[in-house]
């Protein structure tokens, strides 16, 4: 093969290569640390997309991460994704109310939210609300309203599907937990030193759904004279599930209707079966009463 036959073939050759490259535009990074190629081409948020993380002790860079988590709870909220978790790294102390209105899990890890500002309305009546949501969880966590004036505890309005979960509700100035129009499980739930009740359950206000509520796990509440679970109006549409047969419900007259008052067996003493007082709680004798008080069984 001649000079000239040889160059024409290495210039066919070359030729190919450079159509070959053309016709595939992406960039290879081989062996490149995948770290580096991130901070080419970021795409993934900095809470990694399941936990967002809040600590009231943070300050200077936030972005939901367990190294720089945000300051405050709602923040975190507002950036957390449907299904994600809302994580506390410290105690909080409140000047509003938390608002919950998608589906999420508020996981207190053990710590308190402490009240420090009045009412101002339905929407800033409570430590915690939970309006119009589904598929909601708040678990570990302990609300102190002792520095608030008139609140609840936690307040569900319409809502589904919300999961109480291990939580501590005391000294509100009015109830622990509402249950308006809403469908709730409290599960190993406390309540204590409420002025109203320890749980409330009703419509509420021109609300047509049902309000619910299922209590499971095992109960504590010492509210003392105040009714562990009250529902002011057993016209409306309002259940009060009781599986593990913690409590007994009397009905009474209020405010020109009738009421039903729920009393946790822990909160019933012998003396209340005396003198004819097994009657009120809807026992057919003192005996059945003082049995319910020892073992929490009717």
């Amino acid at each position: 093969m001649n000079k000239y036959k040889l160059s024409i073939i290495s210039i066919l050759s070359v030729m190919m290569i450079i159509t070959m490259i053309g016709c595939d535009s992406t960039i290879q990074y081989p062996n490149e640390d995948a770290s580096e190629i991130q901070k080419i081409n970021p795409v993934q948020s900095a809470h990694s997309g399941s936990v967002v993380y809040v600590d009231a002790n943070t300050s200077g860079t936030e972005d939901g991460s367990q190294s720089n988590p945000y300051n405050e709870i709602q923040e975190g909220i507002d950036h957390a994704g449907s299904g994600e978790t809302v994580t506390f790294l410290s105690d909080f102390t409140l000047s509003s109310q938390v608002t919950i209105s998608s589906s999420l899990t508020l996981d207190g890890n053990g710590h308190t939210i402490h009240t420090s500002f009045t009412e101002t309305g339905n929407g800033n009546n409570a430590g915690i609300g939970v309006i119009g949501a589904s598929d909601v969880t708040v678990s570990n966590l302990t609300i102190n309203g002792s520095g608030g004036t008139d609140l609840h505890g936690i307040n569900v309005y319409e809502s589904t599907g919300v999961l109480v979960s291990d939580v501590f509700l005391k000294d509100n100035a009015r109830t622990g937990l509402v249950v308006n129009g809403s469908e709730v499980i409290a599960h190993n739930i406390s309540t204590a030193g409420h002025s109203w009740h320890g749980m409330n359950v009703g419509q509420g206000g021109g609300v047509t759904d049902p309000a619910i509520l299922t209590v499971t796990g095992t109960s504590s509440h010492a509210e003392g004279s105040v009714p562990d679970i009250f529902v002011d109006d057993i016209s409306q549409d309002v259940t009060v599930n009781d599986p593990n047969e913690q409590y007994i419900s009397d009905v009474i007259d209020f405010r020109g209707g009738e009421a039903e008052v729920y009393t946790h067996y822990k909160s019933l003493s012998k003396d209340d079966c005396k003198d004819g007082g097994y009657a009120d709680y809807g026992f057919k004798n003192q005996g059945q009463c003082i049995q319910f008080v020892n073992t929490g069984k009717r």
